[in-house]
């Protein structure tokens, strides 16, 4: 399977809210980017991410990794193989 350029060191990708909550979104999403999905634990990410950057604007929080620690995963969906087979051939017909 040819991965766009811009994928290809893709290692996983976190994701959150609505989608989040679909098995067929997530196994779906996995398989088209042909990456491993992280759940985050805490759904409202966008709240607990504007929290972080506050944290690091006031210096209660070191640096980015610091931040980043903090993020926690509850689970994580891998690509289904018979899905990418069927996404990967879909995309060459629309090269």
């Amino acid at each position: 399977m040819t991965v766009p350029s811009k994928l290809e060191s893709l290692a996983f990708t976190r994701i959150t809210g609505g989608a989040a909550r679909s098995e067929l979104a997530l196994t779906s999403l996995a398989s088209v980017l042909d990456v491993q999905l992280e759940l985050t634990a805490v759904e409202e990410s966008a709240a607990h991410g504007a929290a972080l950057l506050g944290g690091l604007a006031a210096g209660l929080l070191e640096d980015g990794d610091a931040a980043a620690a903090t993020v926690r995963v509850a689970r994580s969906v891998d690509p289904e193989p018979a899905l990418q087979a069927a996404y990967a051939e879909g995309r060459e017909r629309f090269r």
